[in-house]
């Protein structure tokens, strides 16, 4: 998740991050689709792709209707709107502070992440090369008790700055930084201890490991051009039910992959949006980039051999667009089932239109539900629909009450949905509300994620 997401989670507008057009678009390989839909663009200027004459083009995301014909899912794909570049290397740097305990840890694993097969496989597709790990650069200890996130870049851009001028010294008394060469990410970890601060649209703040756990963004060097890609990874206990090396491990390996494709957030945005179809997915699920849109899925996590640490799976546009499981690496013995409502259009904040279910406040509607697998001869599988407890996306209204009228059923099978939309408060516009609906198959799970609008 970059720092936009972040800021913009709290009030239901994950899927509009990354929507201030950059200042060039011809830079580096843009979708390995052949295009973005109209009704990505349509969306992205804040007009809805329903305006002009009813339902969705079945590219822009709606399923199939023909006769007869087999139900496939039209899943999400992560969209590069804006053209920006990706990173052809990434060259991973790890930034730790003196006498961190997890210090030789986290080299050891930035190393091995680098070199696997897991993150290759993560970021080919959208146009991301082999990938390598600096020694880590030692930051002077003791670190704050509390950084504001305008600290980590200007840090950032100073030691970068002075990377680029020839300082082999650093005015901190720490170890001087490798110089940004164009596929260097600064990946930064802060111990435990340090609580890090941003400050929320609306004017709250958000904080390490209540509201976020880690995230990505672009220190500026000066000039117009790009700048300096860096992560930031808290140290959690409990955050998404991880804590330790796990916690590190599994958001370093989110934050890494995004940053290499969508590493310029701030000024050449690249893969930093959805289509249509997957806009409310993004809303409900955390974020748009591929990364986020798994890091809640019930089978997340996932411990590659060639690593021996815990990484979190990312999106595949390829798999999604076959209708297998889109979160890559996706386990070898685990069949991909899920059951998928039908949306249609739903405003969800003013002026922004994704793919949803239309309910007023007050209201309620009945939706088909569709079950399907991608292997045959499953047998029933277990459902469940609720409104999701997500660090970033807290709905405190509790606007939904969601029924299912069969708790079981198979590939094939169509059930019903009843929501229910509670009145909105007097003088209060009423905002989405996210909902997920969840298979379980023996230790098996797969959730899709929705969202309720206007």
């Amino acid at each position: 998740m970059n720092s936009r997401e972040t800021l913009v989670a709290m009030s239901l507008l994950l899927f509009a991050c990354g929507g201030t057009s950059p200042s060039a678009t011809d830079a580096g390989p843009t979708s390995p689709e052949a295009s973005v839909e109209a009704s990505v663009d349509a969306e992205a200027e804040g007009a809805s792709p329903f305006d002009a004459g009813g339902e969705a083009s079945a590219d822009a995301g709606a399923y199939p209707r023909e006769a007869g014909a087999a139900y496939v899912p039209a899943l999400p794909r992560v969209v590069n709107t804006y053209g920006g570049p990706v990173l052809p290397h990434p060259r991973l740097v790890p930034i730790v502070y003196a006498g961190d305990p997890l210090a030789s840890t986290i080299e050891d694993y930035m190393g091995k992440l680098a070199a696997s097969a897991y993150f290759a496989q993560a970021t080919k597709e959208y146009g991301v090369g082999g990938a390598t790990a600096a020694p880590p650069v030692v930051l002077p200890g003791p670190a704050p008790a509390t950084l504001q996130a305008t600290d980590i870049v200007t840090l950032v851009s100073t030691r970068v700055a002075a990377a680029a001028a020839g300082d082999a010294g650093a005015d901190d008394g720490g170890a001087s930084w490798p110089a940004e060469d164009g596929n260097t990410i600064y990946m930064l970890f802060f111990p435990a201890g340090t609580s890090i601060e941003q400050s929320s649209q609306g004017g709250g703040t958000s904080v390490s490991c209540t509201d976020f756990g880690g995230y990505h963004d672009e220190a500026p060097l000066g000039g117009a051009g790009a700048g300096a890609p860096f992560a930031v990874i808290a140290r959690c206990s409990g955050y998404l039910g991880l804590g330790g090396t796990d916690f590190v491990t599994f958001a370093a390996s989110h934050e890494a992959i995004e940053a290499s494709t969508d590493p310029f957030v701030g000024s050449f945005p690249a893969f930093s949006d959805v289509d249509f179809q997957g806009s409310g997915w993004s809303a409900a699920a955390g974020g748009p980039e591929v990364g986020d849109l798994c890091k809640l899925e019930p089978s997340s996590q996932v411990r590659p051999a060639d690593i021996g640490y815990l990484v979190q799976r990312t999106w595949s546009n390829v798999a999604a667009k076959a209708a297998h499981d889109p979160c890559a690496p996706a386990p070898a013995t685990d069949p991909y089932f899920v059951a998928v409502p039908d949306l249609t259009g739903a405003e969800v904040y003013p002026g922004y239109y994704t793919a949803g279910v239309q309910i007023a406040p007050g209201a309620s509607v009945t939706i088909d539900v569709h079950l399907y697998a991608d292997t045959p001869g499953l047998g029933d599988w277990t459902l469940s629909a609720s409104e999701p407890a997500l660090p970033q996306l807290p709905d405190p209204a509790h606007q939904l009450t969601l029924t299912l009228d069969k708790a079981q059923g198979q590939s094939g099978d169509i059930v019903h949905l009843t929501i229910q939309r509670k009145a909105a408060a007097p003088g209060q516009p009423a905002f989405g509300a996210p909902f997920q609906i969840t298979s379980t198959l023996g230790g098996s799970a797969h959730s899709y994620w929705g969202i309720v609008g206007n």
